[in-house]
C-alpha cells in the first residue's frame, strides 16, 4: 500500500509540477512523503503528502524578503502554499489554502501560486477537511493511480525521473527560443577572462547534471547543456578574436544552429 501510495502521489506531483514549468513558473524539485504508520503523520493528521519546491530567487519574491516557500498537497486538506519568512521555527509559518478540493486542475493550482505571488494574503488561511485522515487509504491509492503512466512507459515507477527529464527539456526549449528569436538587438558587453571561465564552468555543470530525453535515445534533442556548452564556447572563442571580425563572426552561428537542429527533431516528435 504505501508504495502504492507513493508513486501515485509522485505521478500526481510530477504531473502538477509539469503544468507549473509550462506556465513559467521555476519549479526545482518535487516530494512525496507516503508513511502514513509514521506516528509524527498521526499526530499532526497530515496522512500522506507531497510538495513543490520552487528556486529560492522565487522563494523571496513570494514573501517579499528572505525565507522559504513550497507548495504543499496533502490528502486530507489539498493544496496550500507554506511561508516562512526568514525562520524555520513552527511559529513564524504561514498556511494559505486553495480550497478546492483533493484533485483541483493543474490550472487551479497554477493560477493560485500566481495568485499568491501577487497578494500572499490573497487566500484564507483556514484549513479545508475532504477526508479523515488515515481512512480509505485503498480508494485514495486507485484514484492516484491515474496520474501513474501506462506501463512499460520509461518513467512509470520513477517520478524523480519523469520530473527531473521534464526540467531539462523545459530550459533546453527556453534557451532554444531564446537564441532564435527574431529580430535580436546586439549588446556590447566587456567580460573579464574569469567571467568567461565561470560561464564555461556553469555550462559543464549543467551538461554534467542534465537529464536525457525520454528513453534516453541520442537522437533524440537532449537537455540543456549542449546548448548552454556551445554558447560559452561560442563567446570565449568570440573573446579572443576580439580584434578580428570576421573571425568572431565565423564562430557566431554554432549555438544558433544547434538550436535550429534541436527545434526541428522535435518538429518530428510524435505529441
Amino acid at each position: 500500500m504505501r508504495s502504492e501510495l507513493d508513486r501515485g502521489i509522485g505521478h500526481y506531483m510530477a504531473s502538477v509540477a509539469e503544468h507549473l514549468l509550462a506556465e513559467g513558473l521555476p519549479v526545482s524539485s518535487i516530494a512525496v512523503y507516503s508513511d502514513f504508520t509514521d506516528e509524527t503523520q498521526s499526530r499532526h493528521q497530515k496522512d500522506v503528502e507531497g510538495a513543490i519546491y520552487f528556486t529560492s530567487r522565487f522563494e523571496t519574491a513570494l514573501l517579499g524578503g528572505p525565507g522559504t516557500a513550497q507548495l504543499h498537497w496533502c490528502a486530507v486538506s489539498g493544496w496550500c502554499l507554506v511561508l516562512v519568512p526568514d525562520s524555520s521555527s513552527a511559529e513564524g509559518r504561514t498556511f494559505r489554502w486553495l480550497g478546492e478540493g483533493l484533485w483541483p486542475v493543474r490550472e487551479a493550482v497554477a493560477r493560485f501560486v500566481l495568485t499568491m505571488r501577487a497578494d500572499p494574503r490573497s487566500k484564507s488561511s483556514e484549513r479545508p477537511v475532504y477526508r479523515s485522515p488515515g481512512t480509505d487509504l485503498e480508494d485514495l491509492a486507485g484514484r492516484l493511480r491515474k496520474f501513474v503512466p501506462e506501463p512499460d512507459s520509461p518513467g512509470e515507477d520513477d517520478y524523480l525521473y519523469r520530473f527531473a527529464r521534464r526540467l531539462s527539456e523545459t530550459y533546453r526549449d527556453r534557451i532554444g527560443r531564446a537564441l532564435l528569436a527574431p529580430q535580436q538587438g546586439r549588446v556590447q558587453v566587456v567580460l573579464a577572462s574569469g567571467e568567461l571561465e565561470a560561464l564555461r564552468l556553469v555550462s559543464d555543470f549543467v551538461e554534467a547534471t542534465e537529464v536525457a530525453s525520454e528513453g534516453g535515445s541520442r537522437a533524440l534533442p537532449p537537455g540543456p547543456g549542449s546548448l548552454a556548452h556551445l554558447l560559452a564556447n561560442d563567446l570565449t572563442r568570440r573573446g579572443q578574436h576580439s580584434g578580428n571580425p570576421q573571425d568572431a563572426a565565423d564562430t557566431y552561428r554554432q549555438a544558433q544552429d544547434r538550436a535550429i537542429s534541436d527545434r526541428n527533431s522535435l518538429q518530428g516528435l510524435p505529441n
